[in-house]
């Protein structure tokens, strides 16, 4: 099976604007389990900010994480999660369920969006471990964090590059190598 991607309709992207890390009200969309081979299996969460930025991120699902999905459910929810599952599949179904519900879209959270910093400067949005959903009873205004602010050391995270791709290992971003099927 074949695609065909046409270009001649595609309009340019005018940015790739991501969410400054902050404090922002937060809806999460949905839920969708990741089974990767030889890694672990995840949730990822889709999640739309009330101004209308969206961006992801996963929760991981091992016996060592399940404090953070406790906590999500416990803390966004309204409800400690007390069901016993026998497969990771079925935690994955139960989450994809949940927040397909209509009751549960309706749902909005104050939340503190951290992030990781990338090679190139930019920040990757990422909730913190856990502790990010913002107490209603606490008053924490809305907005991004201030660069080197106290609140910006804490949540937002040097990109681990030990995995970095080395550019003489790619025939495309090398040795200034390129396949020659360029327009000019």
């Amino acid at each position: 099976m074949s695609e065909v991607f046409d270009f001649s309709q595609t309009e340019s992207a005018k940015s790739a604007e991501r969410i400054v890390p902050g404090v922002y009200t937060v809806t999460i969309l949905e839920a969708k389990l990741n089974k990767p081979e030889d890694k672990s299996a995840f949730l990822e969460l889709e999640m739309e900010t009330k101004e209308g930025s969206k961006f992801s991120d996963k929760m991981y699902i091992t016996p060592k994480t399940l404090g953070r999905l406790q906590y999500l459910h416990e803390f966004y929810i309204g409800k400690k999660l007390d069901k016993v599952f026998n497969s990771v599949d079925e935690i994955g179904s139960y989450f994809t369920k949940l927040f397909k519900a209509e009751a549960v879209k309706k749902i909005s959270r104050k939340m503190i969006i951290g992030g990781q910093k990338g090679k190139n400067g930019g920040v990757f949005p990422q909730l913190p471990y856990t502790s990010f959903i913002v107490d209603p009873n606490e008053d924490r205004p809305e907005g991004a964090f201030i660069e080197d602010s106290n609140d910006w050391k804490q949540y937002v995270k040097e990109a681990n590059t030990a995995s970095a791709v080395k550019n003489n290992d790619n025939p495309m971003i090398g040795s200034g190598s390129i396949i020659d099927d360029l327009p000019f």
